[in-house]
């Protein structure tokens, strides 16, 4: 779940001295902190550009793959279940449906993470999965697929299989003048006197 600010990294930390002690939610209601007004940008911003643009490009895959939005779901590797202690902050899921599947596997730990993932019953072993995100390859071998993921990333290697899968989250350049505005808060008009 993206709660608003996210896509800019607004600062909005955990509320405390409530009248029931210190509030255990982010305080997810700050106010966004547009550029173009007062106020004390150290508080809750300023807007962070390169997140704004991260967010923009996982909106790009989403719409890219409609699996991400509308397929099924199906849980591989919750890692702090597996024998292995490598991989205790990864989490991996599948989503697929009739015309694209895309596996993402995250790590919301601060270490680097070596997760096996099992799918041997979605890609056959040679497989080669692309990540949409960097462009690393990962092959299939024995019905697993090992990712090596740094601290609080992940990976979206979609269909696989030897063909089909993104190589680049990024329209091509012709397709720019007819896209749409990148996901994030809408601009702001700025009044001049």
């Amino acid at each position: 779940m993206v709660y608003y600010g996210d896509e800019a990294a607004i600062n909005a930390p955990s509320t405390s001295g409530g009248s029931n002690g210190t509030e255990d939610d982010p305080y997810n209601r700050a106010p966004y902190p547009w550029s173009d007004e007062s106020g004390s940008s150290s508080v809750y911003g300023p807007a962070d550009r390169s997140m704004i643009l991260f967010y923009s490009r996982l909106g790009r895959i989403r719409n890219q793959l409609p699996a991400l939005r509308t397929g099924d779901f199906q849980t591989l590797l919750t890692g702090d279940a597996t024998a292995s202690n490598t991989d205790n902050d990864t989490y991996a899921f599948l989503r697929s449906d009739k015309s694209s599947r895309a596996l993402v596997a995250l790590n919301n730990g601060s270490a680097n993470n070596i997760s096996s993932i099992p799918v041997s019953s979605i890609f056959p072993d040679g497989s080669s999965l692309q990540d949409t995100l960097t462009g690393n390859n990962y092959l299939v071998s024995n019905g697993l697929v090992t990712l090596n993921l740094p601290p609080r990333s992940g990976v979206i290697p979609p269909q696989g299989g030897g063909g089909g899968g993104l190589t680049d989250a990024s329209p091509p350049p012709d397709a720019q003048q007819n896209r749409p505005p990148p996901a994030g808060p809408p601009p702001r008009a700025r009044l001049r006197t």
